[in-house]
């Protein structure tokens, strides 16, 4: 008796929306009077018709001149250049250095420490590369879209081609 109660009831409600007088012209999915607030526009019946399809020419926004480049580009070019000199020079006699050590070491378990002492003096050489090279990416970004930053991309370029070769130099010692 429950279950036809449960299933009766819904099923009348329904027919008795159905069969409803409908006067008026709902339901609509137009909004009713005072859903309407001022942040939606109200446009008229024949929104998109004919000339208000077209849009109005477009004003040309002046264009803002570059902003100069920082002031301390060019020191920070120079600390990371005069860092990447510093290690230049000391590379050659550091690797050559090493690979003596390594040449001397050969299977001699007994100098096989020194080789390794050596190896990881001249490795050490070139840790504060990275660090430039982070150094450079920030002055790539701070340089980007100001007046004069191609002269900067061209001074940063030239300085990571220097540590490419470097970074060869790194990889060079035998094993």
């Amino acid at each position: 008796m429950r279950q036809l109660a449960f299933v009766t009831l819904p099923l009348a409600l329904l027919v008795a929306g159905c069969v409803g007088e409908m006067k008026g012209n709902w339901p609509s999915l137009a909004p009713r009077p005072g859903e309407v607030g001022d942040a939606i526009p109200v446009t008229g019946p024949c929104a998109g018709c004919g000339q208000d399809m077209v849009a109005p020419a477009a004003v040309p926004v002046p264009v803002a001149a570059p902003l100069p480049l920082p002031a301390d580009i060019g020191s920070r070019l120079a600390s990371v250049e005069k860092t990447i000199a510093a290690v230049e020079a000391e590379a050659p006699a550091k690797a050559r250095t090493a690979r003596a050590a390594i040449a001397a070491a050969g299977r001699s378990a007994d100098r096989a420490g020194d080789a390794e002492v050596e190896r990881s003096r001249f490795e050490s050489l070139f840790l504060s590369l990275s660090i430039e090279e982070q150094r450079l990416d920030g002055i790539g970004d701070d340089a980007a879209g100001r007046d004069g930053a191609a002269a900067v991309m061209d001074r940063i370029a030239a300085l990571r081609t220097r540590l490419a070769a470097l970074q060869q130099l790194r990889t060079s010692l035998p094993d």
